[in-house]
């Protein structure tokens, strides 16, 4: 049982009066999105082109490249092949990486396993 006093009575019912006024807030914040880009464009003939085989490093990646490469290379024979770029399995490498495979090759096919 909860007692109050007159002085008590008569705040409480002019707080229950008064105005309240909420402020709905959004948890999720607000974040920028990246800038967008383009692709780059489709490399018309890959006949004479240097072509990236990049893989995860997961199972059955390697696997898959090679049944790709033979294909393409039976397809293009005087393409160039470049087996020697992997990544990681969450694809997190140091933005030097992309460059250096960009800077290696013409095209690059990427796979990945499982």
């Amino acid at each position: 049982m909860v007692f109050q006093d007159a002085d008590n009575k008569e705040r409480s019912k002019k707080m229950s009066l008064e105005k309240v006024e909420l402020k709905l807030l959004n948890p999720r914040g607000e974040i920028e999105p990246p800038p967008a880009f383009a692709p780059a464009l489709r490399v018309p003939d890959l006949a004479g082109k240097k072509i990236a085989l990049i893989h995860n490093l997961k199972a059955g990646a390697n696997t898959f490249l090679d049944a790709v490469e033979e294909l393409l290379r039976a397809k293009y024979p005087t393409a160039e092949f470049l087996r020697d770029f992997t990544t990681t399995i969450n694809l997190a490498k140091e933005p030097e990486f992309y460059d250096e495979v960009a800077n290696a090759c013409d095209a690059f096919i990427f796979g990945s396993g499982d």
